[in-house]
């Protein structure tokens, strides 16, 4: 934790207790206070939820009566730089069975996760860690909400987008971890795209909802997202706002909106990677078997969201309706699918580009110019000038400039 975190966290635990320690309160006012604010959920810097007891809260106070806002600031934890007992990605996938299947203990949590590929064969499980972290149910934060089930009526009307921690995979010699893209229609619960990929950025998101696009031939109305970097991003934006797809986030905190694309990510573990993984599969053989397995069982088999419908029939008995959609032009979606990023051209020719020098043409020399480059690349980056493609940049190259012949002009005198 940096300490610009530390000192955000301890300004926001300031904020809390504040009203307690700038004045005097009556007898039995800081009682109800505490109790008060021991009863509700506060968001902390970094968006999160939690709720804090009453020993918690007298013991800021007694801390900031002792030192000041200084001493609300987290001390750095003891075991710094020492191993945990397994990585923050290893307990969510834990944590994620724990809520999927309550009735699980927890030594059935750790075969199924091994089994499902969700771990690595020689990441340890201390049983006693595992019983201290996810042995017992939590009760929920929240009260109660007023949360209804829905469902819109046509194909394309919400198209739910997620991400789900998938299974370890070969990739050039090594197991690394992979992620499951995925986009869901919520009327039919048909799987609009889904591939696996080794990361789960921008890029690899861009490219799952770019071949989405391709693949079923209309432009959404709303995509429905949670609150993940990916989804959050400008280019993202700018990019659905140009195709007419109105972005939706659900509310921190609050997965409950998004239920259909968690209960089909359920579906993914408990009927394709327990059965379907195989240890060693490299991610070209896992994404095959996903989408065979999704064509030839998920999108065959009854749904009960759909009174007994398959998603592929359901799709298949409202296909008329996507005529109400814009229909997608192919050649727009590399342009749509890039970063733009505009930088000023100096008198040398050049233009600063993630930490590199480029060069443009002589023609745009003291303008400013549009970059475009891909999600998933660097390079190639195409400038443009006034709607206008001037082709691709180039690196500066200091030796080749060094030999590069230039027309040379000398002031003529009378």
């Amino acid at each position: 934790m940096t300490e610009r975190e530390r000192e955000e966290i301890a300004m926001f635990r300031y904020g809390v207790i504040s009203d307690l320690v700038s004045a005097e309160l009556e007898r039995g006012e800081q009682k109800r206070l505490l109790l008060e604010k021991a009863g509700r959920q506060w968001r902390l810097p970094n968006e999160a939820l939690a709720t804090y007891s009453v020993n918690t809260l007298r013991a800021w106070v007694r801390d900031y009566r002792r030192g000041g806002v200084d001493l609300l600031k987290p001390q750095p934890r003891r075991d710094r730089g020492q191993s945990r007992a397994f990585p923050e990605e290893v307990r969510r996938v834990l944590a994620q069975a724990r809520q999927e299947h309550p009735e699980w203990g927890v030594r059935e949590i750790v075969t199924q996760v091994r089994e499902a590929g969700l771990v690595l064969p020689d990441q340890p499980l201390p049983l006693s860690t595992l019983y201290r972290c996810i042995g017992r149910a939590q009760s929920p934060l929240t009260p109660a909400q007023d949360r209804r089930k829905f469902a819109f009526e046509r194909p394309l009307a919400c198209v739910q987008a997620d991400v789900m921690y998938g299974p370890y995979v070969r990739i050039e010699d090594q197991l690394r971890r992979s992620y499951l893209h995925l986009l869901l229609d919520d009327c039919t619960r048909l799987v609009l795209e889904g591939s696996f990929h080794r990361e789960q950025n921008l890029a690899s998101f861009a490219a799952t909802l770019k071949q989405a696009l391709l693949r079923r031939g209309y432009v959404p109305e709303r995509l429905y997202t949670d609150n993940g970097a990916a989804f959050l991003s400008h280019d993202l934006s700018w990019s659905l706002a140009q195709l007419g797809l109105h972005l939706i986030h659900s509310r921190p905190g609050q997965p409950q909106g998004r239920g259909k694309i968690e209960r089909f990510f359920r579906t993914v573990r408990e009927q394709f990677l327990a059965v379907r993984w195989r240890p060693l599969m490299t991610l070209d053989e896992l994404n095959a078997a996903f989408w065979d397995w999704v064509e030839r069982d998920y999108h065959r088999r009854p749904h009960q969201g759909l009174q007994g419908q398959t998603p592929l029939d359901a799709w298949t008995a409202q296909a008329h309706q996507l005529q109400r959609r814009p229909r997608v032009q192919p050649e727009r979606l590399h342009d749509l699918f890039r970063r733009r990023l505009v930088r000023l051209v100096k008198r040398d020719r050049t233009f600063s580009l993630r930490g590199s020098l480029w060069e443009a043409p002589v023609e745009v020399v003291g303008c400013r110019i549009e970059l475009f480059s891909p999600f998933d690349a660097q390079e190639p980056v195409e400038i443009r000038y006034q709607g206008r493609s001037l082709g691709r940049a180039r690196r500066v190259d200091l030796q080749v400039n060094s030999q590069a012949r230039r027309t040379l002009r000398f002031d003529q005198e009378d």
